[in-house]
């Protein structure tokens, strides 16, 4: 379809609609997706948030992460991938989250939701000391290469216009 614009004809764009694929918790940096393929009553869901807490056990883990609320939710980790993948995490380090979500009312009546971990990946800070173990050497050395590189396919570049 096309909107005409005085003259001329300019094409109109339509944006999709992606309210009933993606979702957003308000305030939180929490996407929620459609619904799982194995269990209709769960969401998937990504997010990245501070880790507050990491308590381990025999059979499940528990991890609280604040995704941008005054409140941090607490995940329940029970696959053994994600189990894993909590030694990457520390606490008050940034992290992404993936997993399922449920929502479900309590005994008042109260909506609640409860997440569950498929894995965790926690972003990597460099320390002081690994910084100051980087060999400064290499980086110039490739410099040279690439400036000795660029400078013959140059020549090359000249010497094939002057033929």
């Amino acid at each position: 379809m096309k909107a005409k614009y005085g003259k001329v004809d300019k094409p109109e764009f339509f944006i999709p609609d992606i309210s009933k694929t993606l979702k957003g918790s308000t305030n939180e940096s929490l996407i929620f997706f459609g619904k799982c393929h194995f269990e209709q009553r769960y969401s998937v869901v990504l997010g990245v948030g501070r880790v507050k807490m990491i308590k381990t056990s025999e059979k499940f883990d528990l991890v609280k992460i604040n995704f941008g609320r005054h409140y941090s939710r607490l995940i329940i980790v029970k696959d053994n991938h994600a189990r894993r993948q909590i030694y990457t995490l520390k606490k008050g380090q940034l992290a992404w989250f993936y997993g399922y979500y449920a929502s479900f009312k309590n005994e008042q009546g109260k909506l609640e939701s409860i997440l569950y971990a498929v894995g965790f990946q926690g972003w990597y800070v460099p320390k002081v000391m690994d910084i100051r173990n980087i060999d400064t050497e290499i980086p110039q050395e490739l410099e040279e290469q690439e400036q000795d590189e660029m400078q013959s396919l140059i020549n090359d570049l000249f010497l094939r216009k002057e033929q």
